[in-house]
């Protein structure tokens, strides 16, 4: 055998050394045959082969056609072996070639496609750099005239300071020292006058402040009264609609909520009912058909009864995923997401509102109670950003979809189709300018921004609550469509089976079949009679209640109504929605008689506006939002509130002026004389600040001229140091990563090509390498096979010659052919040598 690991050149000179072996094999059995052949045999022994006795000559021919035989089929081996080895060697060469080519296509496909995206992304590299370089070298401008205004800016505040210097110098009589002195001087002369009047002053301001603060006294009671009269009929009004309106929101979410998962229910509920009708069927069934279990095998056509209990299951698979009580949850996790994420946030933004309406009327008019209205919108704005974002999200499409196609997928499971809704999305689409102005942070919440807000929110609400109709309507549409059906299909398997069972009972009487007949024919009519009785009522009452139980349509009230009836999903909401709503829609703040409470404040000629400063009576305000009436004050001196501490403080801030007349009058000679040395004292300071010692402004800022500044480039710390730097920074930027980049783009589509050759080149030798590899493996397999026929047909040969010459030498001594060898060896020879006696 050839070694597997053996080299091409083995295995090629192994093959020629079979080839060789098996030529020479059939060269030698041709000869064989042609040595044993009966007719034209060369040696001339055919007559010796013909007088073999019979067995040896028979066995002999026969050996001499086996050898024949198979010589011809080891040829025909050898000749087969050799065409699969030359079409196995053709196959791999042009599977190899091919692959070779498919490779390298493949690889100067994903070669190039990698260069291109290198090349992409070294080109947004260098157009990075450059940019950078370009702005790099904007700034270095922008620095170099930075410094040149800098450095003009410090010798300016180097010449301020001299000009300060000469400023604070009290030996020049024309400098502000100097001038500050003599104004003293006259001061002084003037505390006199100034002590006289002051006293006068002291008497007048006590009389009017004590007179001002009894007019505030008796204004406060009165002020107070009303604003406290005014606030509790508008929070009463307010707190009456706010509660109104939570009532009706929450019990039209309520109802909302039973409207849409109501039916449901009753589906539910009937499935059990029918699941209790069913089994009962299947029992009566089951116990009738037990009655008759000797006559199935004995009638005709009565071989599917046992079938009805599969019928069942077969065909009703939506009562039975209704059972199941998963059929429908896509439904009810459907109309949850809606509920959290529109209604909710609906209910939360017009709560906020409805607290804060005095606020959005805005019907203060006094600058405090503007003020106050702004900061209260704002507020609430920020209140309403929570709940809008998420509406925003919804109404503009940003946000999370309410996708009917996982709902229609899962309705299609048990047989159902959701035709004709419109997308919650598409209804939506209109409402999105004031959610999104209002959910927007900035400016805040205005009335007609607040009434334009409930308007959507309405709108918002009336489209979810339609849509829910549109999608209830139809599931059940289809449900019923597809249960009446169902519970049709099944009634008509179960009067199939027992048509057949009646069939069975006629037969059974015409017939003259000896098998009990009359027995056994009373369990066949018990059937038919169970079914009569049971059966078709079971079924009967199914479809009664499902067709009245589950769908039932009404006529829909309001503003929903149609020509037919309809199922009522979502009516009860909009009903108390609107009522509610168009109250606050309009503005109107009403009693129960129907009156304006806002109006009602004021006499029946209007009101006239009263300006109020708010710098004098700005506490007044709080008024407005007071709980409670607190008893005003009777000592004038106990009075709350700005206006009446304005009022003490102008007298306790006259008497403190006065009082501080007195002590002046007594020490003005000292302290101006203090004035005087202080001055003096200033005049040191600022000259030691500007020019004297190593922190003074003049040490500073030439510090900052000579070492800052410094004209020379290899000066630390100088910020022309650093220009010279960012410089040097632009200029190896351009020198060299951009030059690189350059350098790389353009010899980029050479070295592509080189790298496929290569690719190419090394894919070449290894396909030459797989090629001699398998080629060199066939060539083996096709030695070791002729061997192994070589070897066969020797040992053949061998079996088949074993013992034949011992055969044909015996049988040269035996029989007439033994006779007359041993007669020519006895007597003729004999008698030739009596012929030689002389």
């Amino acid at each position: 055998m050839v070694d597997e690991n053996s080299r091409p050149q083995e295995a090629e000179a192994a093959k020629k050394k079979v080839d060789a072996r098996l030529e020479e094999c059939g060269r030698k059995a041709s000869a064989f045959c042609n040595n044993l052949a009966t007719k034209h045999n060369k040696f001339g022994n055919s007559d010796t082969i013909k007088q073999f006795n019979d067995k040896l000559r028979d066995r002999v021919l026969h050996v001499r056609g086996t050898i024949e035989y198979e010589k011809e089929r080891l040829a025909r081996e050898q000749k087969q072996r050799e065409e699969e080895l030359k079409a196995t060697t053709e196959k791999i060469k042009s599977v190899l070639k091919e692959r070779e080519t498919e490779v390298n296509a493949h690889i100067c496909r994903e070669v190039t496609a990698v260069v291109r995206e290198v090349k992409d992304k070294f080109r947004s590299i260098l157009a990075e750099l450059e940019r950078i370089s370009q702005t790099l070298r904007q700034r270095v401008v922008n620095l170099g005239k930075w410094i040149e205004h800098a450095d003009a800016a410090v010798k300016a505040a180097l010449t301020q300071v001299e000009k300060i210097l000469d400023v604070v110098n009290e030996n020049n009589l024309s400098s502000h020292p100097a001038l500050i002195k003599s104004a003293v001087q006259q001061i002084e002369s003037a505390v006199l006058v100034l002590h006289s009047s002051g006293e006068a002053a002291r008497k007048e301001v006590k009389e009017k402040v004590t007179a001002a603060l009894e007019a505030v006294k008796e204004m406060d009671d009165e002020l107070k009264k009303d604003l406290y009269n005014v606030k509790d009929n508008i929070k009463r009004a307010i707190t009456q609609l706010a509660g109104t309106l939570d009532t009706n929101v929450r019990e039209g979410l309520t109802g909302m909520e039973k409207s849409i998962t109501g039916p449901l229910g009753k589906i539910v509920a009937s499935s059990t009912s029918f699941d209790e009708a069913f089994r009962k069927t299947k029992e009566v069934l089951t116990e009738a058909v037990g009655i008759v279990a000797g006559d199935i095998g004995n009638l005709k056509g009565l071989t599917g009864l046992n079938t009805i209990g599969k019928d069942f299951d077969n065909k009703l698979k939506l009562l039975k995923a209704i059972r199941g009580g998963k059929s429908f949850d896509k439904i009810n996790e459907y109309f949850t997401n809606i509920e959290k994420s529109i209604m909710t946030p609906i209910k939360d933004a017009m709560d906020k509102i409805t607290k804060a309406w005095d606020t959005i009327i805005g019907y203060g008019s006094d600058t405090y109670v503007k003020h106050a209205i702004t900061v209260d919108r704002k507020r609430l704005k920020e209140e309403l950003l929570t709940p809008l974002s998420t509406l925003k999200g919804i109404v503009d499409g940003s946000g999370p979809e309410f996708k009917l196609q996982e709902l229609q997928k899962n309705l299609k499971e048990v047989g159902l189709e959701l035709n004709g809704v419109t997308e919650l999305k598409s209804k939506l689409k209109n409402f999105s300018t004031t959610i999104t102005t209002i959910a927007t942070p900035g400016n805040n919440i205005s009335k007609d921004e607040a009434k334009n807000l409930l308007t959507d929110l309405g709108n918002i609400a009336k489209a979810v609550s339609e849509h829910s109709r549109e999608v209830v309507e139809n599931v059940m549409t289809e449900i019923q469509t597809k249960i009446k059906g169902d519970i049709g299909d099944v009634a008509g398997a179960v009067f199939d089976k027992i048509r057949k069972i009646q069939d069975g009972i006629d037969h059974d009487h015409e017939s003259e079949a000896d098998y009990g007949r009359k027995d056994k024919a009373k369990g066949l009519k018990a059937l038919v009679k169970e079914f009569d009785t049971s059966i078709k009522g079971e079924l009967g009452n199914l479809n009664e209640t499902v067709t009245t139980q589950v769908f039932k349509k009404v006529q829909a009230p309001g503003f929903l109504a149609t020509s037919s009836p309809i199922y009522a999903i979502g009516n009860e909401l909009m009903n108390a929605f609107y009522g509610t709503y168009k109250t606050l829609h309009g503005g109107v703040l009403n009693n129960s008689s129907n009156q304006d409470i806002l109006k009602a404040q004021f006499p029946d000629g209007g009101y006239h506006r009263v300006n109020i400063d708010k710098k004098i009576f700005g506490g007044y305000a709080n008024y407005v939002n007071q709980e409670s009436l607190e008893k005003a004050a009777q000592d004038t001196d106990q009075l709350k509130g700005a206006l009446p501490e304005k009022i003490r403080k102008i007298r306790d801030e006259v008497t403190g002026a006065l009082t501080t007349i007195d002590d002046f009058n007594d020490q003005a000679i000292v302290k101006f004389t203090e004035v005087s040395s202080n001055l003096s004292n200033l005049c040191y300071a600022v000259r030691n600040a500007a020019a004297d010692g190593k922190d003074s402004a003049k040490t500073k800022l030439i510090l900052l001229k000579e070492t800052y500044f410094a004209e020379s480039t290899s000066a630390q710390n100088s910020i022309n140091k650093i220009h010279s730097d960012l410089s040097e920074l632009q200029k190896k930027l351009e020198s060299g990563p951009i030059k690189e980049a350059k350098r790389y783009l353009s010899h980029v589509d050479h070295s592509t090509t080189a790298t496929i050759n290569l690719l190419g080149n090394h894919v070449k030798r290894e396909i030459e390498t797989a090629q001699e590899a398998l080629t060199t493996h066939a060539t083996r397999q096709y030695v070791n096979a002729l061997k192994t026929l070589l070897t066969e047909f020797a040992e053949k040969q061998r079996k088949v010659l074993e013992g034949l010459p011992d055969e044909i030498e015996k049988d040269l001594k035996i029989g007439y052919k033994g006779f007359m060898a041993k007669l020519g060896e006895q007597f003729v020879k004999k008698v030739e040598q009596i012929k030689t006696i002389e």
